[in-house]
Parts: structure tokens; sequence; C-alpha cells
């Protein structure tokens, strides 16, 4: 497997008919492609729950046309798609607000593909607080994460407040990650993690994908690739080399690095990270083996 890349919102661009930067045909060409792909709520969407549906009935229509695509349903089915040199395609819910209070709701989103939920944006809703809002996990937000226990659906992190991602950790019910996140500790952005929530992460055998937006990584509009690399760097000392991946937000912000904006950009970033003394070894970790161990499609050791 080439790369997997937890995070982008091309969904949201093919519900809008507008072209996307995530190049389907690259991404199956290259020789095995793990993609999460977000089905974004705005903080306060109306008719949300319908939107949803609409938004990824329309993506799984449009992958059916895509040769060497698939959805993957499943870790196994991931593994065959990837080692066939596919796109393995998993779906996930940003910001659980489309569940429109009912935690049962899932189980409709689960029965389309959705294998992944972040249970808010970046304010509250009825499960929990988001980054730039207070509150915990709410008595729903405790049910549906047993509903996504129970499921296999993985918890991603990344835009919780940090009374929220603490509630979360302590349900231990779900399997838990950051699908793009950056580094607190080299800049202190909202949504980027402590040093200790990281850690956190890593010791429940989850994963952070560093997002290379520039307002995480210096707080800026623009950003270097070294200092994407660095914030990389950062997540691999912290966790042995086995905890950081990659979570492009491809498709989802105004804000992108020029360069690394569109598929080739990520299947090229390997000679950056060469650049900045990653070793061959390191680079395969953190474009697929990490993710790939987390998710159950590469090998424990």
């Amino acid at each position: 497997m080439r790369m997997c890349d937890a995070h982008c919102d091309t969904m949201m661009k093919i519900d809008e008919g507008l072209t996307c930067d995530f190049s389907f045909e690259k991404a199956s060409a290259c020789g095995g492609f793990l993609q999460i792909f977000a089905c974004f709520t705005e903080d306060g969407e109306s008719d949300a729950y319908f939107a949803a549906l609409r938004k990824i009935n329309r993506f799984l229509d449009f992958i059916r046309e895509k040769d060497n695509c698939c959805v993957a349903y499943t870790p196994c089915a991931a593994k065959r798609i990837t080692e066939a040199g596919g796109l393995a395609a998993v779906l996930s819910l940003e910001n659980c607000a489309c569940l429109e209070d009912d935690p049962e709701n899932i189980y409709k989103f689960y029965n389309l593909g959705v294998r992944c939920i972040t249970l808010t944006w970046n304010g509250a809703n009825s499960f929990a607080g988001g980054c730039l809002e207070r509150g915990g996990l709410t008595k729903r937000g405790r049910d549906l994460l047993q509903i996504a226990g129970r499921l296999g659906i993985l918890v991603d992190v990344s835009h919780l407040n940090e009374q929220s991602f603490y509630d979360v950790l302590s349900e231990g019910s779900c399997k838990v990650f950051a699908s793009h996140s950056s580094c607190a500790e080299i800049n202190d952005n909202p949504r980027n993690l402590t040093d200790l929530q990281i850690l956190k992460i890593y010791s429940r055998g989850g994963i952070v994908c560093a997002c290379p937006n520039p307002p995480f990584l210096n707080g800026s509009r623009k950003a270097k690739r070294e200092e994407f690399a660095q914030h990389i760097r950062h997540i691999m000392r912290l966790t042995d080399g086995r905890g950081a991946g990659i979570g492009s937000d491809c498709d989802g912000t105004e804000n992108c690095c020029e360069w690394l904006k569109t598929t080739a950009d990520y299947l090229n970033f390997d000679k950056v990270l060469e650049e900045n003394n990653f070793t061959k070894f390191e680079i395969r970790d953190i474009f697929s083996c990490n993710f790939g161990r987390f998710f159950g499609i590469c090998d424990k050791k």
C-alpha cells in the first residue's frame, strides 16, 4: 500500500458539483491508497440528517463510476482493495449533529458504509463540545459511543475540546484517533493536540494524523514544507515512530498549502520528508503502515 490519508472533504465538493483537488484517477493507480472521505455537517446546518444522507448517496453513486475504486466496509475489504493497487474509500461523519440528537440514527449511516465518526465540528452539539466551545460529553454522547463501540466504528477526536476529549477517552469502548490535527507544543491552536493528548491517544492504540493547514502549523495563512515535517517529527518522537500519520484535509480548506494541495502533491511528499532526514522506513510508516496497523490492514509488527 502506497498511502493512507485520514481525512478529506472531497465528498462535500462532489455534492456541490465542484472541481476536486483529490484525484480518484491518481489515487487508484498509485499502488494502493486508503482514503477516509468525510461527510461534513456545518454547525447549525438545516435538515442536517437528510442533507448527510444525500451527500453520502451522491458520493456512492459517484464512486461506482470510477475504475479501481471501492468503498471499504471492513478492514479485510480495505486490505483486499489496496493490495490489488486500488483506492479503498472509508466513509466518516464529520460532526454528528447530522444525527439530530438521536444516537440510534448512526445505524442508518453505518448501513451506508460509515465507519468513523467525529462527534462535533468546532461548536457544541447534543453529543459533545467542540474545540471553540465549552462543555463535555453528554448522556447522548455516551450512548452514541456505546453504539459505536458495538459496531466497531472508529472515533475521531480531532475537533473536540479538551474536556470532551478526556471524557471520550474515559469511556474506553471505542478505538480513537485524530484524523487531522497537529501539535500544540509547536503552535498553540485550538485544533491542535497537546503532548499529553497525543500520548493518551497512542496509549490507547490510536494514531495522530498531522494536518498541513497553515494556521495549525504556524498560525498564519502560509507555511513551509519543513514546518509540516516538524509537526510529523514531533508526533513520531512522542509515539516511538508508530503513532504518526497524515490527514490532508484535502478539498476542505482555503488555507491549504500550495505545495501540498493535490493527490499528486501528497504522493510526492516522501521526497520532502527525505530532504528533512526521515528514513525510508519512517516514511513508509507515516505514509501507510502506522494507519494501516491502526485500521487493521497491516501487520502489527
